[in-house]
């Protein structure tokens, strides 16, 4: 069963329109992804929890939106997602503002599956 919460429903309503449908995407990506992942807010945003642990977040501003994963450092898919923006842990695939920039939808699920995998080896945060 997906766990959805209301609200995430509420953040992305208030987000704007060109972030709602982003946010729509990545959302129904992570819960293809897994059944097991579960929806909560943290520090204001939608956050993707998988076994209690911090998966992956999403965020929006005016002009643009991102999606992050807190294992970033170490994720392989990350390093070979090409952008032109600094990637950091809340914004693994930098500035979003069309449907477009987002990886496709299998390479999307590829990194979301992978930070399952080391969430699963216990793998951890690692702070600066």
């Amino acid at each position: 069963m997906k766990k959805f919460n209301p609200l995430v429903d509420q953040y992305i309503e208030n987000s704007p329109d060109f972030a709602q449908t982003v946010l729509n995407q990545i959302r129904t990506v992570v819960h293809e992804a897994s059944a097991e992942i579960e929806e909560a807010i943290k520090w204001k945003f939608p956050t993707f929890m998988y076994k209690g642990k911090i998966l992956c977040s999403m965020v929006s501003f005016k002009q643009y939106c991102s999606m992050g994963f807190w294992l970033h450092d170490e994720m392989k898919t990350i390093k070979e997602f090409e952008t032109d923006v600094e990637k950091t842990n809340m914004f693994s695939l930098g500035k979003i503002t069309k449907i477009e920039d987002l990886p496709p939808k299998p390479y999307l699920k590829a990194m979301i599956l992978e930070a399952m995998e080391l969430t699963d080896l216990g793998v951890k945060y690692k702070k600066a």
